[in-house]
């Protein structure tokens, strides 16, 4: 009654266009469609258990530039794109990692999806700010149950929660010298999590992330033969959903 005796079927279609238009000298824009039909099929034979699923979804992008100068150049751009559930979380039969500990996928887990504008500007070629937000909806993660009573904890999965993120990129490229260059980038991201499922008594967090990096590269000679690197980066700790990293 614990063996693994599980099939799964993931059947898509795709269909998808874009064109692009050139506005004038300084503005051009790309409009695309991607549409997605998916028909998934999982079986468990041990539980026998059949879980079928099917939907029809579509996946607009949006690129618009504009050429201020020789100097200057803004991009918007969108795009929404889908995270499926792979395999193993989808899998119902019980996995006991100790006595006390088992974890169980959900064969009725549905799939999130990511809604992506960006906001860009580039400087000479060299200083890129880029300004961003992140919509997932619907999306799917780890819940913790413990029974009181027993003292065991049932890991499963569920979607759960929608998460939303507000991010500043810097990064600014800079030859020193002839040989040497350095590649600088500074990251901030504020991120918020919303439950979707109020019977799930899990606590989403909320928080500031920030990142830094400094990338040195050393070249031997005119060809650009690489002869090292120095490089450092710095990671603040952060919320993302359930976790505290």
């Amino acid at each position: 009654s614990l063996s693994y005796n599980f099939t799964y079927d993931e059947n898509i279609q795709a269909m998808y266009g874009n064109g692009t238009k050139k506005i004038n000298d300084k503005i051009q824009i790309q409009v695309g469609l991607r549409t997605e039909y998916t028909q998934t099929k999982g079986e468990s034979k041990v539980l026998d258990q059949t879980n079928r699923n099917e939907y029809l979804k579509f996946f607009p992008t949006v690129f618009l530039s504009y050429q201020k100068n020789d100097n200057n150049m803004y991009v918007f751009n969108y795009g929404r794109r889908i995270e499926r559930p792979n395999y193993s979380l989808l899998n119902p039969l019980r996995y006991f990692v100790n006595s006390k500990i088992s974890s169980q996928g959900n064969p009725s887990l549905q799939p999130a999806y990511i809604d992506n504008f960006e906001l860009s500007h580039t400087y000479k070629e060299n200083l890129n700010t880029k300004l961003s937000f992140t919509a997932k909806t619907n999306a799917f993660g780890l819940i913790f149950n413990l029974d009181e009573a027993t003292q065991e904890q049932l890991i499963i999965r569920d979607n759960f929660y929608n998460n939303y993120a507000f991010s500043l990129t810097e990064s600014y490229q800079l030859p020193i010298f002839s040989w040497w260059k350095t590649d600088n980038t500074l990251f901030v991201n504020y991120s918020v999590s919303h439950k979707t499922n109020a019977e799930i008594s899990a606590e989403v967090r909320k928080g500031f992330e920030f990142y830094g990096s400094v990338n040195n590269v050393f070249t031997l000679d005119k060809d650009g033969k690489i002869l090292g690197e120095l490089n450092f980066w710095y990671n603040s700790p952060y919320n993302d959903n359930l976790y505290k990293y």
